[in-house]
């Protein structure tokens, strides 16, 4: 079992799927025509979420735009989340590309 560090706690790498190899293609097939923006994530997961959207194939803007595909916000408030609601932006969580992951893990027999 291989563990990771984080906060000053071990936890089993197998524990979330930004701890661990991506256990999917990449690119995430579909993800290369994605662009994203984040609202309302901490410094240290925009940067987590950035590197695991990148990885994907999935492109990301500081600045919410009509060119983005997904707001991805931990709440549904907020100046960002009221614009992307008046643009047709769709809003989802960090949770909803975790399962994007998962779900084509088990759909490509990996």
């Amino acid at each position: 079992m291989v563990f990771l560090f984080k906060a000053g706690s071990l936890l089993d790498v197998d524990s979330h799927i930004l701890y661990s190899p991506l256990p999917c293609r990449v690119p995430l097939p579909g993800f290369e025509s994605f662009r994203f923006c984040f609202s309302q994530y901490d410094e240290k997961d925009r940067n987590l979420l950035r590197n695991l959207c990148f990885h994907l194939g999935a492109k990301y803007g500081e600045k919410l735009t009509k060119k983005v595909t997904h707001l991805l916000c931990k709440f549904t408030n907020g100046p960002k989340y009221e614009a992307a609601c008046k643009w047709g932006i769709q809003s989802v969580t960090s949770e909803w590309i975790f399962e994007c992951v998962k779900q084509v893990m088990y759909f490509d027999g990996d």
